[in-house]
């Protein structure tokens, strides 16, 4: 099945998508060092390397998710126009008036 989406994505778009993958891929490893947590008591599992790595990766998570937010949150209030240049979503933004 070759389905393919013929768009041309910005640098910006290409980033998002970019993190949403590696979100997605940490999202995974956290998933399995769980399975492997309940594979051993609640003790068992604290003395594990396994216990540190879950922790560094919901931190890593965690800052994933907060940038990508930050990210599509700028991406949404502004458009790309014709000449290449941002504009602003909305009429009035910071006191200045621009002209869709």
């Amino acid at each position: 099945n070759n389905e393919s989406f013929n768009i041309k994505l910005t640098s910006e778009e290409i980033e998002i998508i970019s993190e949403l993958m590696l979100l997605t891929w940490i999202k995974r490893q956290i998933a399995n060092v769980d399975i492997i947590r309940m594979k051993y008591s609640t003790d068992d599992f604290s003395l594990t390397s396994q216990a540190n790595h879950l922790k560094a990766l919901m931190s890593l998570q965690q800052q994933f998710e907060d940038n990508v937010d930050k990210l599509q949150k700028i991406y949404i209030r502004r458009d790309l126009q014709d000449d290449g240049m941002y504009a602003p979503t909305m009429p009035v933004f910071g006191g200045a008036n621009y002209e869709k």
